[in-house]
């Protein structure tokens, strides 16, 4: 069998980073764009780049539409989708060497980043509210691109 230079490779692995870590970032930022408040960084993005005009139309009609949508899901969904991003994203980095110290390094770096951040808000060091139903989406959210992901680079350890 031929070995596959990186190029077909890296064309293989568009799609997972396209929907494992693309998708999830869009749906995720598209939540915070049009239902959270306009304190958050990406809203100075926005007025930076001179997208407000559109966007303000659009939050306009989210607000005045009263949807019913879950707490959960405007404010910890967004997270969950982005530990998950995250996550996949290294998973998919560095499916080559998994096993690696390097891809263990990075790959546990993000549940334990987005575990970290979520109780030093609960301990008062990082800027925000701790929320249980957050943490529990962020431990979810880190185990689950293993499962969703594990398919495609476990072939390779078996070989």
């Amino acid at each position: 069998m031929p070995r596959q230079n990186n190029e077909d490779k890296k064309y293989k692995s568009l799609p997972l980073y396209i929907c494992h870590v693309i998708i999830p970032i869009f749906i995720g930022g598209t939540i915070y764009f049009f239902f959270r408040s306009p304190k958050p960084l990406m809203f100075k993005w926005i007025h930076l780049f001179q997208m407000s005009n559109g966007f303000d139309k659009i939050r306009h009609l989210t607000f005045t539409t009263n949807l019913q949508i879950p707490t959960w899901m405007i404010f910890s969904f967004p997270d969950a989708l982005w530990e998950y991003s995250l996550t996949a994203f290294m998973i998919i980095t560095w499916k080559e060497s998994l096993i690696s110290s390097a891809a263990i390094f990075w790959m546990s770096l993000c549940p334990v980043l987005g575990i970290a951040l979520e109780l030093g808000q609960k301990i008062g060091i990082i800027k925000g509210t701790f929320d249980l139903v957050d943490l529990l989406f962020i431990i979810i959210a880190s185990i689950l691109p293993f499962f969703n992901l594990k398919k495609y680079f476990i072939r390779r350890y078996q070989q």
